[in-house]
């Protein structure tokens, strides 16, 4: 295996890009391997993909120096068994936002082989110099890895994505939808027979730590518990990475696994989906109701609350309804249409 070359070597950063990184893989010539970047993406794939041939790079953290110098020798190892010998291979990628890994190997296999960027709705944000504060990361980061640091800003919050001259240069494709074989068989797996008028599946994501909000606790019980007086069965659905907020756990509720990614999730037995500013609203297929409940978030400023709004609206999917308010929000879920 150490000197297999593939003709086809696709990078899968996260949770959003595993059906397309999976399509991908259908399409391409039998010489193909997926390099899962992530723990949460790699449970995925060994839990529901066993047949995909796969190599796992783990991430990490700039916080640790220590974690940088183990990571660089682990890259430096990975690339040496498996991409070194890769000549005019076409190396597809979704994405360097928070990758190091994902940019590193592409810097690497970029002189003699070809990048290709499958293009699936990135988040929309504005470049912004670079904050004083994170000087130390620009630094650890070109002076390990070799690769420049770029950031922009979402709202109130602060990213970053890595680069290097030559990516500037790749081709794109992009990708209208997954294969859904591949979707109605993991669907299969994951979904319950019962079904109910009365249920619905909400998107959280541990808002509790997001500083964006006030008196979220007290926000999300109010909700729940108002629900359920209305006769609701509300099942959770946890972010692949942050989790769900633990008071959920004391509130009677279903909670699924973390690790089932929503893009496969089987939706079709709720009658609503609920959610904030979760991409996840915008890429879930079914004939089910879609809020975003962006409009009754205590936010604790008026411009993350339309910046949310803006980033969800600017999402291809053009059905999510946004609720004003309660009366708004139960009015959307009696509608008697919603229960066909």
């Amino acid at each position: 295996m150490k000197n297999k070359v593939y003709k086809n070597v696709i990078f899968s950063s996260s949770p959003g890009d595993i059906p397309y990184a999976i399509s991908l893989y259908k399409k391409c010539t039998n010489s193909s391997i997926i390099i899962v970047l992530g723990i949460t993406n790699y449970k995925v794939y060994k839990r529901f993909f066993k047949h995909i041939k796969i190599k796992y790079v783990q991430a990490f953290s700039l916080r640790n120096p220590f974690n940088i110098i183990r990571q660089l020798y682990l890259n430096k190892n990975f690339f040496y068994k498996y991409l070194r010998f890769l000549k005019k291979t076409k190396i597809f990628f979704h994405s360097t936002l928070f990758d190091i890994n994902c940019a590193y190997f592409l810097q690497r296999l970029s002189s003699e082989n070809i990048l290709i960027k499958y293009n699936v709705n990135i988040t929309p944000y504005t470049r912004i110099p670079t904050p004083t504060f994170k000087y130390p990361q620009v630094l650890l980061t070109k002076s390990f890895f070799g690769l420049d640091t770029k950031f922009f800003k979402q709202g109130s919050s602060i990213g970053y994505y890595t680069t290097f001259p030559r990516l500037q240069h790749h081709k794109r494709i992009h990708l209208k939808k997954p294969i859904n074989s591949v979707q109605k068989s993991f669907c299969k797996k994951v979904s319950s027979k019962k079904q109910s008028q009365k249920k619905i599946l909400f998107l959280e994501s541990n808002e509790i730590c997001d500083k964006r909000f006030q008196n979220y606790n007290n926000f999300l019980c109010t909700l729940l518990k108002s629900l359920k007086t209305e006769g609701y069965n509300m099942t959770i659905k946890p972010h692949p990475r942050h989790g769900c907020s633990k008071i959920l756990y004391k509130l009677d509720c279903k909670i699924t696994e973390q690790d089932q990614t929503v893009e496969f999730l089987d939706v079709n037995q709720f009658i609503a989906i609920l959610g904030y500013d979760s991409l996840g609203l915008a890429k879930i297929q079914s004939v089910a109701l879609v809020i975003s409940l962006i409009f009754l978030l205590p936010f604790k400023l008026q411009t993350n609350q339309n910046y949310a709004y803006r980033y969800l609206n600017s999402q291809p999917l053009q059905r999510i309804k946004f609720p004003k308010n309660r009366m708004e929000l139960y009015a959307l879920l009696k509608n008697e249409k919603n229960f066909s």
